[in-house]
């Protein structure tokens, strides 16, 4: 199965990792709604299945959540913290582009929100954002439009000289 990024205006294939069953509905309301009807969204209720669904299929950009069940149940091990995040990025193949990655949780101290973007997460927002709709749509398209632009660059320096 080919796992290769969409290159486009909008990220087309989106990861979303959340444990809450309502969250996902909305999301995929919103996306239906502002997005193009090409875009794909999976869900994965546990870092476990999100690994998986990684590795399986085309995903551009990732929604993350940090306090994720890293299994199925009976094993009720919680991920929390930057964990998740960092178990998508080091699981990437050697040489993979990076993976955009949106943290949207429900409560952080404003310390780990500063860990998480030096590590590479592109936005981080709380769920009890006033306009969540707004402000997630505009975290995923200015990570993207970043990711894509530093793609373009690694691939101008690569060629080298012209």
């Amino acid at each position: 199965m080919d796992t290769q990024p969409t290159i486009g205006l909008f990220p087309q294939h989106i990861l979303l990792l959340e444990d809450d069953d309502a969250f996902p509905r909305l999301i995929a309301a919103w996306l239906n709604f502002d997005w193009p009807p090409e875009t794909t969204l999976r869900v994965a209720p546990t870092l476990q299945e999100g690994l998986t669904l990684l590795h399986s299929h085309p995903i551009d950009i990732a929604i993350v959540d940090l306090a994720m069940p890293a299994a199925p149940a009976p094993d009720l091990r919680t991920t929390r913290g930057l964990d998740v995040p960092l178990a998508l990025l080091q699981s990437l193949p050697a040489g993979a582009p990076p993976l955009p990655m949106v943290v949207l949780t429900g409560s952080a101290p404003s310390t780990l929100a500063y860990q998480a973007l030096a590590m590479g997460v592109e936005e981080f927002l709380l769920k009890e954002t006033t306009d969540l709709r707004h402000a997630l749509r505009t975290a995923l398209l200015r990570a993207w439009a970043r990711h894509r632009y530093l793609q373009g660059l690694m691939a101008t320096l690569r060629e080298g000289p012209r």
